[in-house]
């Protein structure tokens, strides 16, 4: 049987357009993905173009230090200052401009981080352009964002903004690419928004939930700070008198919902993961081999074993995680 995909965006509330919009994708009523896009108030972003420091603007970027200690390149690029890690061969000046393009969006006190995207052509008498660092080229902007997640799977588009469809539609005819496409009206006396409507709104709220339910009554428990993520799992409401039989289905349990809430919360960094303790060697070796497997689905670095038991996953960094991103929307 064919999996069923649907993705919603919105970008209503309480009546009125809001500064965020909220995509979600849905495999067979699961919730898969999820992310959240800042809008522009200026009325003429009828295109709902990227922030300016959104991952995939490419700059012209003014070399303003190289440290070669770390081997790191630290530029301007107009309105703010990104770095750059340099790769062999690379040689650069102070003072020299290149295009840079954003790999990384700044969190805390992180800058931006960016890749050589190309020589910046100097300026001449025929393209009398000022040698100043500034935006080249801009990110796919929101409707170029959806049509792709789309385009990967076929899933259908419910939209709760029709300033927004008719700017997916424009994008769709553009690109050449076919849309499923359908704008959802409110009544704005109604009180609900699209994940109201819909039923889900539960399940977009509970990626703010430190605590997670397992099927099987085990739970895990998920701590996150600025250093790294660590996380506990519990067995909870297990019923069942067979222990081995309790850590192997609760462990199980646990890393499925463990990678899979690690991408839906956009997770980096070092995480820590305390499992239930396998009693035996051969079972211990037969769940990282599955931890293994899970971890190269999901594109993650898996580490070994501490000698108190954890085990350490390092997740490249691609920006805020969903717990700062939700708390810029406040």
């Amino acid at each position: 049987m064919a999996i069923q995909t649907q993705t919603y965006i919105m970008l209503q509330k309480n009546g009125q357009r809001a500064n965020y919009a909220q995509i979600a994708k849905f495999e067979d009523e699961a919730l898969v993905f999820f992310d959240i896009w800042p809008l522009s108030d200026d009325i003429e972003n009828l295109d709902f173009a990227a922030p300016p420091a959104a991952i995939g603007s490419v700059y012209k970027a003014r070399i303003l230090q190289i440290d070669p200690k770390t081997n790191l390149c630290f530029l301007d690029l107009g309105k703010f200052n990104a770095v750059m890690r340099l790769k062999p061969k690379q040689n650069y000046t102070e003072g020299q401009y290149i295009l840079a393009e954003i790999i990384s969006e700044a969190f805390g006190d992180k800058k931006p981080r960016v890749r050589f995207a190309g020589k910046a052509k100097p300026a001449t008498n025929n393209a009398p352009l000022k040698n100043t660092a500034g935006l080249f080229r801009a990110a796919p902007n929101l409707a170029q964002y959806c049509i792709h997640l789309t385009q990967l799977d076929g899933s259908k588009i419910t939209c709760d903004d029709f300033g927004f469809a008719a700017a997916l539609k424009n994008q769709a005819q553009a690109d050449n690419a076919e849309i499923d496409l359908e704008p959802v009206e409110f009544n704005k006396n109604s009180g609900l928004n699209l994940f109201e409507l819909y039923g889900f709104a539960d399940a977009i709220q509970s990626l703010q939930s430190a605590t997670i339910g397992l099927q099987n009554g085990g739970n895990i428990v998920i701590e996150q700070n600025t250093a790294m993520t660590v996380i506990d799992v519990n067995s909870g409401l297990y019923k069942g008198d067979n222990h081995l039989k309790m850590v192997e289905d609760i462990n199980h349990a646990a890393a499925d919902k463990i990678f899979e809430q690690l991408a839906l919360r956009q997770i980096g960094g070092l995480v820590v993961i305390d499992f239930l303790k396998f009693e035996r060697k051969t079972q211990k070796l037969k769940f990282t081999e599955y931890l293994a497997n899970l971890a190269k689905k999901y594109n993650i670095e898996m580490g070994s074993y501490t000698r108190f038991g954890l085990l350490e996953l390092k997740i490249k960094r691609a920006g805020k995680n969903l717990n700062q991103k939700l708390a810029d929307m406040t």
